[in-house]
C-alpha cells in the first residue's frame, strides 16, 4: 500500500503500487492485523468507524468542504446530513452564537440611539 502525499486526478489517497484502487478486503484484513499486533483492541472498531471518526473531527474543527470531497460526497450538505448528529453540542453553540449576534446588534443599536 502506498499513501499519496497529495490525491492524484483520480483522487485516490491510498493506492496500491501501480497506482490503482486497493481491495477493501485486504485493506481490512491489513488494519485488522496492523490492530492486533500494535494491542489496540480492535472489537467495534472498523475502517468505516475510524471513517466516522476522522469525518467528525473534521467537521468539528470547520473542515465541512474538506471532509465532503475527501469521502467523495456530492455537496457539504450531504457530509452535514449523514455525519452532523456525531457532533455534539453543535446546535447548542449554534444557538448560542446567533444569540450572541443578536444581543451585539442590539446592543450596538442602543448605543447609535443615544
Amino acid at each position: 500500500m502506498k499513501i499519496c502525499r497529495a490525491p492524484h486526478a483520480g483522487g485516490l489517497i491510498f493506492t496500491n503500487k501501480l497506482g490503482g484502487t486497493l481491495d477493501l478486503d485486504a485493506v481490512s484484513k491489513a488494519s485488522s492485523t496492523l490492530a492486533a499486533k500494535t494491542g489496540i483492541k480492535a472489537k467495534g472498531i472498523s475502517l468505516h468507524s475510524l471513517r466516522h471518526f476522522a469525518a467528525t473531527e473534521a467537521i468539528v474543527a470547520g473542515k465541512v468542504r474538506t471532509v465532503a470531497a475527501l469521502l467523495g460526497h456530492s455537496s457539504a450538505r450531504t457530509t452535514l446530513e449523514v455525519y452532523g448528529h456525531l457532533v455534539a453540542g453543535a446546535q447548542q453553540r449554534a444557538v448560542a452564537s446567533i444569540e450572541q449576534a443578536i444581543a451585539a446588534a442590539q446592543a450596538r443599536l442602543s448605543g447609535a440611539q443615544k
